[in-house]
């Protein structure tokens, strides 16, 4: 009976051993982008590996890493922990991406006060596709909007201490449109005063792998994703067509067609009568020009817009030294009311008016300091 239980004893530890062998052994493991092999290796002695970083993707921003066991697919993040079941020797990881951007540009309200929104797209393929791996309730779509005077010119993302950052978010989309699918964000009201000032947005989407938040980012352009109220709200203004076409069926005052009626154009005019551009050439002129960014330039089509305002009369102080200051007397063109104007470009500066210092009953005195270099 002693040998009985004695063997049964080393049985038993036997395979014990063997049980824990098994699960510490260590399983091949290879990732793929795409048929690319970018990375191999094998598990720790407890079947566990950290998930490298993912590779560029193109036009694709990578998501995480894809793995297939049999007909179960599992998406798990960069940089987290995965442990291979016992018993498996293979493991095979592909990269997954998505397509997504910021759209060039933004849009403006027609009344005021205005407001920008700015645009992201995903392909539905892609979004969907993501979706069935993860749940759609793990799927974020969003838009960053931050003020350029605090956000600058670099890129900027969800924990970024930029001050006046918003984060605009939704679960489904604005609209879709062909193959894609289109969300959204919008600004607080802008103020009058601040029509001149820029503003930035950047897309991005937030998507929950294995209990962690992952934040993919559209790429980031200052060209593309910068933009003020007055600078879009021009380019609407300015968006015509001499024939009749789908996006131009509405025709305006001026004989040509526009994608706005009328009332919604009469709206725009009234924003662009808010800001003036005073040219210091010669004795100062008010020019009929609009910008996007603030420093590129594109004068209005004349048959569409002329600036109501004009320069009255400059006057010139005695020069100190090098420096002498010049002043922009600002009036309406045929009865216009100069105190429309809520900011101003003066050459290709601009600012908000000092409306104690600077507004009079006969006009805006706006004075600038020039230098004189020899």
């Amino acid at each position: 009976m002693k040998r009985i239980l004695i063997l049964l004893a080393l049985a038993f530890g036997l395979s014990l051993l063997l049980s824990l062998s098994a699960g510490a052994e260590t399983a091949n493991v290879t990732f793929y982008n795409g048929e690319i092999t970018i990375a191999s290796g094998t598990t720790d002695a407890n079947g566990a590996l950290t998930l490298p970083k993912g590779p560029a993707m193109g036009i694709r921003k990578f998501v995480g890493w894809l793995l297939r066991e049999g007909e179960t697919e599992t998406l798990l993040p960069a940089g987290g922990i995965y442990t291979a079941p016992a018993g498996v020797s293979d493991l095979c990881f592909e990269a997954f991406g998505v397509e997504m951007r910021s759209a060039n540009g933004a849009a403006v309200t027609y009344a005021s006060p205005a407001r920008l929104r700015f645009y992201g797209g995903i392909t539905l393929t892609d979004h969907n596709r993501l979706c069935a791996l993860v749940g759609k309730e793990n799927v974020t779509l969003g838009v960053l909007i931050a003020p350029y005077d605090t956000a600058g010119t670099a890129a900027f993302f969800v924990d970024s201490p930029v001050e006046g950052l918003l984060n605009r978010t939704s679960e489904s989309f604005y609209y879709t449109m062909g193959d894609w699918g289109v969300f959204t964000g919008q600004s607080e009201a802008i103020p009058d005063e601040y029509l001149l000032e820029k503003y930035c947005g950047r897309a991005y989407i937030a998507v929950t792998l294995a209990g962690q938040t992952v934040y993919i980012y559209a790429d980031y352009r200052i060209e593309d994703h910068v933009r003020s109220a007055y600078g879009v709200t021009a380019v609407a203004f300015e968006d015509r067509s001499a024939a009749k076409a789908d996006r131009y069926d509405q025709r305006a005052d001026e004989g040509c067609y526009s994608p706005y009626g009328q009332d919604k154009l009469n709206l725009l005019r009234t924003r662009l009568d808010k800001v003036v551009y005073v040219s210091m050439e010669g004795e100062g002129l008010v020019e009929s020009k609009y910008s996007t960014d603030n420093f590129r330039f594109t004068p209005f089509n004349s048959t569409h817009y002329v600036s109501p305002y004009r320069v009255e009369r400059t006057i010139w102080d005695e020069p100190t030294g090098a420096m002498t200051y010049v002043t922009y007397v600002i009036t309406g063109v045929n009865g216009a009311d100069f105190n429309t104007v809520t900011a101003y470009f003066i050459g290709d500066s601009y600012r908000r008016p000092n409306r104690t210092a600077e507004w009079r009953e006969d006009g805006i005195y706006i004075s600038v300091r020039t230098v004189t270099v020899n």
